[in-house]
């Protein structure tokens, strides 16, 4: 494979997108136990954050679906509950069994669906009257001991287009899910059948051997990350508690920006991905009185050709330190060589390698970054229920990302409306700091050397 081509995958994996350019050949069969499986260590950090707090909505992942014409409720509520017979991990709860925590799939178990009339409100109320009832709905958290891990609520107008939540946990989700749910949500929704399922999550979880690539990874990240740098937000006081809501702002993509993203990638023959990340770096740096950051970026374990089809987490969080004083080309070069020594040792997931780490914290709150960076190129598509303009977002749960750190960067690079959105704890991080930090964004990819 060519270096460009191999820069491509990278590039996409860090949207958690692809399979990891390796790929993975081993035979994987139904598990054993068909009703029970382990839970993964992706599963394991968000349901020991449940457990802790059982109000919290940290793990909510609201999809708000802007459809232009009428949805047929009816069609729409039995596709959604196909899809959870589709997919066992939808039909599942997660309890502590003999002191384990186990996941068990209950085939009578199905998506709490919903109907919200919003009646006719005045233009001037409009928006507000329906970000208000999603929002609303956004934060209710689940009992992943009682109920499915998926709601659909439908909200109506008398007046105007059709608002769906399709609200996920996090506990069953990653963004290859995304791609999965949209094309098998619009089939259903037509009358279609998609293949059947053969695998599912709990048989890649059976078949997952988190430990065996264990001892060189822990070396390799022990030596990267002992000690961790770390910014100077805010500290958690001694009686602080953990901060569980959280501010969001959404600052659009400009055209220089955009260009000055295209140019600098461009001229390494690297990702646009890389190009910001560095560019975050130089930031941070010049804003901050700091010479070292640490950034967590996700990135995708669909190693196996199976998972192309599968509904669930198969992320992974790696952690790249990086110079922060120099110029941007320098910065570039460091990104990209971290990048690649990072993903050369992103075998054993996190929440496995904290474990033997404790200065890594969790894969729920991760210790080793006070930024996490999530990087999606091209147009995302959504389900579109039968009419191609459909628009979706990601609703604001009023939470701060997941996982819980102080300052998560999700940026939008489509075609239509790119974003960047800051979401941020503000317990820990000023509001000024995040706007200065998208204000100084705005002029720094295009710098020349």
């Amino acid at each position: 494979m060519s270096d460009r081509g191999r820069l491509d995958l990278i590039a996409t994996r860090i949207a958690a997108r692809a399979p990891r350019p390796e790929g993975d050949s081993s035979v994987i069969t139904r598990r054993a136990d068909p009703r029970r499986s382990p839970l993964s260590p992706q599963q394991l950090a968000a349901w020991r954050h449940q457990r802790d707090h059982p109000d919290s909505t940290l793990n909510n992942l609201p999809l708000r679906l802007t459809v232009p014409g009428p949805v047929d409720v009816a069609k729409l509520f039995a596709a959604v509950r196909e899809l959870g017979v589709r997919h066992e991990i939808l039909q599942t709860t997660y309890r502590v069994v003999d002191g384990v925590p186990v996941s068990t799939v209950n085939d009578t178990l199905e998506p709490r669906c919903e109907v919200v009339r919003l009646g006719n409100p005045p233009p001037a109320d409009r928006s507000r009257v329906v970000d208000d009832a999603i929002r609303s709905r956004a934060r209710e958290p689940f009992a992943l001991d009682a109920e499915a891990p998926l709601r659909v609520t439908v909200f109506e107008l008398e007046d105007g287009p059709t608002e769906v939540l399709l609200l996920f946990h996090h506990i069953v989700w990653d963004s290859g899910t995304f791609a999965v749910v949209t094309a098998e949500l619009d089939l259903l929704y037509a009358g279609a059948v998609p293949p059947p399922q053969t695998l599912h999550y709990g048989d890649f979880t059976a078949h997952l051997d988190d430990r065996r690539h264990l001892q060189r990874d822990l070396d390799y990240w022990t030596n990267r990350l002992t000690p961790p740098p770390r910014l100077p937000f805010r500290p958690l006081g001694a009686r602080q508690p953990l901060p569980l809501t959280g501010d969001r702002h959404d600052r659009s993509i400009t055209a220089s920006l955009r260009n000055g993203l295209t140019a600098c990638a461009r001229r390494h023959a690297t990702s646009k991905f890389v190009a910001f990340t560095a560019a975050l770096a130089t930031v941070l740096g010049r804003i901050l009185p700091v010479e070292e950051v640490t950034v967590g970026v996700l990135t995708s374990r669909r190693e196996h050709p199976a998972t192309a089809d599968a509904v669930g987490d198969f992320s992974n969080l790696l952690t790249l330190r990086i110079a922060a004083t120099g110029d941007l080309d320098r910065v570039v070069g460091a990104v990209e060589r971290e990048f690649r020594n990072a993903l050369a040792h992103s075998s054993t997931h996190y929440e496995t390698l904290s474990e033997q780490l404790p200065q890594l914290g969790n894969a729920s709150a991760p210790a080793a970054f006070d930024i996490i960076v999530v990087f999606i190129e091209g147009d995302l598509t959504g389900p579109t229920l039968g009419h191609p303009t459909t628009t979706w977002a990601r609703a604001d749960n009023g939470g701060i990302q997941f996982p819980m750190v102080p300052l998560a960067i999700e940026v939008f690079l489509r075609e239509r409306d790119p974003q960047i959105q800051f979401t941020y704890s503000p317990s820990l991080v000023d509001r000024d700091l995040v706007l200065a930090i998208a204000d100084a964004l705005e002029t720094t990819e295009g710098r020349q050397p």
